[in-house]
């Protein structure tokens, strides 16, 4: 029930409040009254006195909760608090049973107390648990913009910002690629969040990924350019009136004249630095799909197509393609451009898999994997400076939070080097890998393991 009452908008309470709300729910339900101090709430909460004493007021004060005074002899007298029947109203329609995959994380995170978490607040505890709901078994939350974000929290866009960089900072979220208002190609897109269940604010091995990156040198399957940084690139060496086929593009880009007709589209990505990171998470977002779903398919060479995930790139793309000043062209270059984004993620999906395959010392058999992004972009937008990394959910037994990272060795074979936690690799090599993302925060925000 607590859960649900995450994502109900409270207005009128504070954060602070919303978050003792939920933690009240959460240990006692809202069916039976409960005799509870302030000092006693606030040591569960991992909250301090006054901010649990003031969230209690503005709880009453907003007719959610009822509270009773119960006078017992001398000195202060102890509250009796119960859910007033708005609450009951809100939470009425709660569905125990409701598809929450990250509930125990969930759980864990609001029962710890705050001086066991180090520098997680309430707040930031709040946004984090929040999150969760949202975000499927890699951690990753899509579709869920700032405006929704604020009004299940009650923070404001400043303090769901800050509270982010707070959060990646602290390491518990790897990083986040901020979407666009408007794209001829994208429409309006929101920014993705990429949590890391391999922190210590989780349960210990509850991830259930191991991690592997390919370092750029380690196979011809990565490369230097990314897929978006090779569509820019060919559309500009054509030009932007074709897509010119070279050599390094091979196995990037459909080999194909018909598409030509898109090039002019990426003209704007070229002077736009995010927009080419949203189209590079959303191609990774499907090549990941579609791995996940069709990996054995892909092994033996019986890939055939998968209409599911071409609905998928429709709906994904339908605000953005097109002038809007021809509807017919416009149809038929929606049509053109989808089955573009189609072969291009079908391409990726092929390349991604040749690398893993080609990794030794890599023991895992593959049942599921996303694709992280490159949140250190070099020097100019395209390149992936030093590889690419994955999240892997093999089909046998594991150990949570394994790290492989695949270079080459001395007889240019591509291997992996074992590492029983991402942490044992150097802070370096986390952020250059897209493990860990530099933000900008005060110091009192910054990583103390």
């Amino acid at each position: 029930m607590h859960c649900v009452l995450l994502g109900l908008g409270l207005a009128g309470i504070s954060p602070e409040a919303k978050f003792v709300l939920v933690r009240l729910v959460q240990l006692y339900g809202v069916g039976e009254s409960i005799t509870i101090g302030v000092k006693e709430l606030a040591k569960v909460s991992g909250a301090t006195d006054r901010v649990v004493s003031s969230a209690l007021s503005e709880l009453v004060a907003e007719d959610l909760l009822i509270c009773t005074p119960i006078f017992i002899g001398r000195g202060r007298p102890k509250s009796e608090y119960r859910a007033s029947s708005k609450l009951a109203r809100l939470l009425e329609n709660w569905n125990e049973t409701s598809n929450v995959i990250n509930r125990s994380r969930i759980d864990h995170l609001l029962h710890a107390a705050e001086e066991r978490k180090g520098s997680l607040s309430v707040c930031n505890r709040l946004l984090l648990s929040t999150l969760l709901l949202y975000a499927d078994q890699f951690g990753i939350v899509r579709e869920v913009g700032v405006s929704k974000l604020s009004k299940v929290t009650g923070l404001n866009r400043e303090r769901i910002k800050a509270q982010v960089h707070k959060l990646i900072a602290l390491r518990v979220m790897r990083g986040v690629i901020p979407g666009v208002t408007m794209s001829v190609v994208l429409g309006v897109s929101k920014s993705v969040y990429f949590i890391d269940f391999n922190h210590e604010v989780f349960p210990e091995g509850s991830s259930g990924t191991v991690v592997l990156t390919a370092i750029s040198n380690a196979s011809v399957g990565v490369g230097e350019c990314n897929e978006v940084g090779a569509l820019i690139e060919s559309a500009k060496i054509g030009k932007w009136l074709r897509f010119e086929r070279y050599k390094k593009f091979f196995g990037m880009l459909p080999d194909s004249d018909r598409f030509n007709a898109l090039a002019r589209l990426f003209s704007s990505f070229a002077k736009n630095g995010e927009s080419p990171r949203v189209l590079q998470v959303r191609l990774e977002e499907y090549a990941s799909m579609l791995l996940s779903k069709h990996w054995k398919a892909f092994e033996v060479g019986e890939f055939r197509s998968d209409d599911e995930l071409l609905m998928r790139i429709k709906k994904g793309f339908s605000q953005g393609v097109g002038s809007g000043q021809d509807p017919e062209i416009d149809n038929l270059l929606g049509e053109l451009f989808f089955e573009f984004i189609y072969e291009i993620v079908v391409l990726m999906a092929r390349r991604v898999q040749g690398v893993i395959l080609s990794a030794k010392g890599f023991p895992y058999e593959i049942a599921g994997l996303q694709i992280l992004p490159s949140f250190d972009l070099g020097g100019y937008f395209g390149l992936f400076s030093f590889g690419r990394s994955l999240l892997i959910v093999p089909h046998q037994e594991f150990l949570a939070g394994e790290c492989y990272v695949m270079n080459r060795n001395i007889h240019g074979e591509p291997v992996c080097e074992r590492f029983s936690d991402e942490v044992e690799l150097s802070e370096e090599d986390r952020y250059r890998f897209g493990l860990l993302t530099k933000v900008h925060t005060p110091t009192r925000y910054r990583y103390r393991g």
